[in-house]
């Protein structure tokens, strides 16, 4: 199965195309708020619908809770975020292609103040989650809230500062005091980290490593012989990296619960970003309903949430109930607003299907294994084939990827090519994708084609059309209709050239 499809001489995938036919971006941007982050993360979420009830369930209802407590939210997503930036410049200097030029103090030192960066940063996310787990009702937060709070409760905190405190005397200066026995040869033997004193002592010799018989500290010898200095300097070398190991292992699993912990708040951060703005222009917003079979698809005032944020106003909305419809042919005036219908629904079930909103009065349908777009490119210069040829392509690359219960949507799908061959082609092409349980939504102008589906009358085909006033002004209601030979093509002409 391929992976990407080349339009014209770029590389494009499925996620790619539903991007730019159903105008996602200024969704996303809306939603990031000119933070690049979030707007990864809601743009991954939402080209990646959810397929069970109860995982978009879980997420409406966390969703819900950073509706109700937007600061927490947001606290939670600046501290982790600021956490993981602090301590980028100090990780440069520790990775691991540098390790082998800097001394082991300096190494420990380094591991130590990024530490303590990064815990004070943990704990204030530590605190907001405090808050947060006395508030929220969503059980994935409640649950997410309890786990973190009850492994990184107030003793671990203690046990880092302890560490740090170490560290802050080995850079100080102190001696690191170790019990042993000097075995055969002269080697230590049964070696253990006693204390780190810190404060300087006096001690004879030339190196102050001070080894003693275990438990007995009265006993602390100075060393003068070469060879116990050695292995006194490779034993303090040994607690050193020891030291560095527990640092380095705390710094990767805070990093990697900020890391966590930035991913999941993005997205409902975006959610919140988004739901404030479209409010903020008066679009009315629900909670759909989504059910793994469900023969029903209703919707009420119905919009393209992307064009209304273009327009920065609310748009006309549409309202429908369907029972059992599995082919959507639109069909009527040029410009009365098919395309935006056809994207409506198209935002509408990816949004769901991702756990945010819709914006609609009201919304329930079926949950759909993908959803997919088929919208006609336009031709240029950098075209390395036809356009039918690459309509075709791109039908096969798509079909490669469905599976039943999925949905495409097919704006001017074969309107490439001569009025007789475009609808023989659509409707070779639709019947084989309903046969394979595939829901289509076709915005159409082949009207031989919509005629003919019209005058089946079965029972699982809806036929809709754009509507406009006698006086030819759009309305921009869709409405259910019979297909008409004229698209009224000519009003737009005249219009446009007086």
């Amino acid at each position: 199965m391929e992976k990407q499809l080349r339009v014209n001489k770029e590389q494009l995938t499925y996620e790619d195309l539903l991007i730019r036919d159903l105008n996602l971006e200024i969704i996303l941007e809306a939603m990031a708020q000119k933070d690049r982050f979030i707007y990864e993360i809601c743009k991954k979420h939402l080209l990646t619908p959810l397929m069970k009830e109860d995982e978009i369930s879980a997420r409406q209802e966390v969703r819900k809770d950073c509706k109700q407590y937007p600061k927490l939210f947001r606290l939670v997503y600046e501290y982790v975020s600021e956490g993981i930036e602090v301590a980028k410049e100090e990780e440069e200097f520790i990775k691991p292609k540098y390790n082998q030029t800097i001394r082991s103090e300096k190494r420990l030192m380094a591991q130590s103040e990024i530490l303590e960066k990064k815990v004070s940063y943990f704990y204030k996310v530590c605190e907001s989650l405090c808050q947060l787990k006395e508030v929220v009702h969503s059980f994935k937060m409640q649950s997410l809230c309890e786990e973190l709070l009850s492994k990184y409760s107030n003793s671990f905190f203690y046990e880092v500062e302890d560490l740090i405190k170490i560290a802050q005397k080995i850079k100080e200066g102190a001696i690191i005091i170790l019990a042993g026995e000097i075995g055969r040869g002269g080697k230590y033997t049964e070696v253990e980290l006693e204390y780190i004193e810190s404060e300087k002592k006096e001690v004879k010799g030339p190196k102050k490593y001070l080894i003693g018989k275990r438990a007995k500290r009265e006993k602390v010898i100075s060393l003068d012989y070469s060879a116990l200095e050695n292995q006194a300097e490779e034993i303090r070398e040994a607690v050193l990296i020891e030291y560095i190991r527990r640092f380095s292992s705390l710094n990767k699993e805070i990093g990697y619960l900020f890391e966590a912990l930035k991913s999941e708040f993005a997205f409902y951060v975006g959610a919140f970003q988004l739901e404030e703005t479209l409010r903020e222009q008066g679009i009315c917003i629900c909670e759909p309903t989504l059910k793994k079979e469900c023969d029903r698809f209703i919707f009420k005032e119905l919009i393209d949430p992307g064009l209304s944020l273009k327009k920065k106003q609310k748009t006309i909305g549409n309202s429908f109930i369907a029972n059992n419809k599995h082919l959507w042919l639109i069909t009527g005036v040029n410009q009365g607003g098919k395309t935006t219908f056809l994207r409506s629904i198209g935002i509408a079930q990816l949004m769901a299907q991702c756990g945010l909103f819709v914006t609609a009065n009201q919304y329930e349908n079926k949950i759909f294994t993908g959803i997919f777009t088929h919208f006609t490119d336009s031709e240029d210069e950098m075209m390395i084939v036809g356009l039918l040829e690459q309509e075709i392509r791109k039908m096969k690359y798509l079909i490669s990827m469905m599976k039943p219960n999925s949905m495409i949507l097919m704006n001017e799908t074969f309107s490439t090519t001569a009025e007789k061959d475009g609808a023989q082609l659509a409707e070779e092409v639709i019947e084989a994708l309903k046969e394979s349980s595939i829901d289509v939504f076709y915005v159409t102008h082949l009207y031989s084609y919509a005629q003919k589906m019209s005058l089946k009358s079965e029972k699982d085909i809806l036929c809709l059309r754009a509507m406009r006033q006698e006086d030819g002004t759009r309305t921009y209601h869709i409405e259910e209709g019979e297909p008409l030979k004229s698209s009224y093509a000519t009003e737009l002409y005249y219009k446009i050239v007086d």
